[in-house]
Order: C-alpha cells, then structure tokens, then sequence
C-alpha cells in the first residue's frame, strides 16, 4: 500500500504520500538542512531527487525510499566517501 508520512503536503492539508520513509541533509547550517529535509518529504521521491542533484555541491542529502509491496528498501545519496564523517 502506499505510505503516508508524517510531514503535511501544503497543498491538501493531509499527510503526505511519499515512499520516503527517511531523509538525512547535511548542509551548511542546522536551519536549512532542516527546512530541506521536511521540504523532501512533501514534495515526493522523484522531486526530492531531481532538487538535491541540483543542489549537490553545496549540500548532501542520504533517502531511504521503501519498494511498493515489498519490505525492501532504496537508498539515494549525494554524499561521496571522502565527504562522510568517519
């Protein structure tokens, strides 16, 4: 079935559907990775996609997305190894 996330889509009012079940921003400040990250959620998978590659050298984002009807899960980043804290 589809997910419904805690984060409320602006346009209905409702919580929105999203198989994002986890979005992780590292960015230049606690504010705007947060604003980013609730930001992902709402506007969906594919979006959320298409913005953080736009936004790939100035902030990193790490999503887990789950598969419809199944307990896998996907993973995107935009983090490169030598950019991760260790």
């Amino acid at each position: 079935g589809q997910k419904i996330v805690h984060t409320i889509n602006p346009k209905t009012g409702d919580g929105a559907i999203s198989p994002l079940v986890s979005v992780t921003v590292k960015a230049s400040r606690c504010v705007l990775a947060d604003g980013l990250a609730t930001m992902f959620m709402a506007v969906g998978e594919d979006k959320a996609r298409e913005l953080a590659e736009k936004m790939k050298d100035t902030v990193h984002v790490y999503f887990v997305s789950c598969c419809q009807d199944s307990d896998e899960f996907r993973v995107y980043t935009t983090f490169e190894a030598d950019n991760v804290d260790k």
